[in-house]
């Protein structure tokens, strides 16, 4: 078995198979998570690691699984929906960053309008 970024090489028998982690597969297994705080179920919860796993291989490959194989697939699964949601939520950050002083003056226009808005209004 050996690791990359995006493909992982694994054994059913004697033959290798490779899974790609396309942007879709990602995707597909965020979704079936959830959440970053519930990505610690992957490794504890039999029915989401086999809704996971069937994502990853063929049916027939799935059956033929080695426990230790399946394992290190669905470590390998953790670490890229990890990476992925932390990166994601680096990149709102930096975008909350960048537009922060336009969203303050957007949101003092907003509040001295709903001020002038309401001393008009008749009680």
């Amino acid at each position: 078995m050996s690791i990359s970024m995006d493909t992982y090489t694994y054994k059913v028998g004697n033959e290798d198979r490779e899974v790609f982690m396309s942007y879709a597969l990602l995707n597909k297994l965020a979704a079936l998570i959830g959440n970053v705080e519930s990505i610690g179920n992957l490794m504890v919860d039999m029915d989401l690691q086999a809704k996971a796993l069937k994502l990853l291989v063929a049916e027939e490959d799935y059956e033929k699984l080695s426990k230790d194989t399946a394992t290190k697939l669905l470590e390998w699964v953790a670490d890229h929906i990890m990476g992925f949601m932390i990166s994601s939520f680096e990149t709102l950050q930096g975008m909350t960053s960048k537009y922060k002083d336009r969203t303050d003056k957007l949101q003092a226009a907003a509040a001295k309008a709903s001020a002038s808005s309401q001393a008009g209004s008749p009680a």
